[in-house]
């Protein structure tokens, strides 16, 4: 009985990439293991861009079909899917499937896909038939730093913001320093540094036509460089300020010079 229940679903999950949702609905109720009239039993249905960019965050809202209500406590999963084969499916129901998490009062569950592919998004809640949608993810244009690795206190530095893949200079973007002291955990999500330059990021300014910001640092320290657009990854890199210390003589080299002065001014002119 579960292997018939089991073919039944991924057979609905199926029919979610290749017909139109009004024909998943129709197939929907045959799977129905409770005595609940059809008529009345709820779906839920998914909000969901159809593309989004990996690692930028998407925003999934699961209603009530009929009544566009939000469903709260609803469990939102994703099945990354390499072709449109009914086996790949069978994931959501063999512990492979990706637990996005539970909506919450509004119906939402936020969520940053790391991976590019083609996704099924399933919406689940006990009394309600499933619900079911697609998405596509696709790597975004990213931001990279270019910018030397070591400079000098008040050594005009230059930081030139390009787009990752392209070497594109890219303007109007907001580029921030953080000290690393200020950094409790080191990372390489560029996120995870465009998180935390509202609390502890100094702003550097904007980046002219040519991606170029110009800055002079007052303080030696090591420091990640983090550039921020609007619908572009963020990116970052580091960069170590040294201080402008003066040559110290040595103070045997000293006394030896002075020695030497002296030999020299002692000897008898001729």
């Amino acid at each position: 009985m579960k292997k018939v229940v089991l073919r039944a679903l991924i057979s609905v999950i199926a029919l979610a990439m290749l017909l139109p949702m009004a024909s998943v609905a129709a197939a929907q109720p045959e799977l129905t293991m409770d005595a609940t009239p059809e008529l009345l039993r709820p779906a839920l249905a998914i909000k969901a861009p159809n593309v989004a960019g990996v690692g930028l965050l998407v925003t999934i809202t699961v209603f009530e079909k009929h009544t566009g209500e939000p469903v709260p406590r609803a469990g939102v999963w994703a099945v990354h899917v390499k072709d449109n084969s009914v086996e790949p499916y069978a994931a959501l129901y063999e512990n492979n499937a990706q637990f996005l998490g539970w909506t919450d009062g509004d119906g939402n569950v936020f969520h940053r896909f790391r991976q590019p592919g083609q996704y099924v998004l399933a919406a689940i809640k006990d009394g309600f038939i499933p619900g079911f949608a697609q998405m596509t993810v696709k790597p975004l244009r990213a931001l990279a730093i270019r910018a030397p690795e070591v400079a000098l206190v008040g050594q005009l530095v230059t930081i030139t913001v390009v787009e990752k893949y392209i070497g594109a200079p890219v303007p109007k973007a907001g580029v921030w320093a953080i000290d690393v002291d200020d950094i409790k955990e080191e990372s390489n999500d560029p996120e995870f540094y465009a998180s935390l330059v509202e609390d502890c990021g100094k702003s550097l300014g904007w980046t002219d036509e040519n991606g170029n910001v110009f800055h002079r640092f007052r303080e030696p320290g090591l420091y990640v460089l983090v550039a921020i657009k609007d619908n572009l990854v963020p990116g970052f890199a580091k960069i170590t300020i040294k201080s402008l210390q003066p040559e110290v003589v040595q103070p045997v080299a000293v006394k030896s010079m002075v020695a030497q002065r002296m030999t020299i001014m002692a000897k008898p002119r001729t």
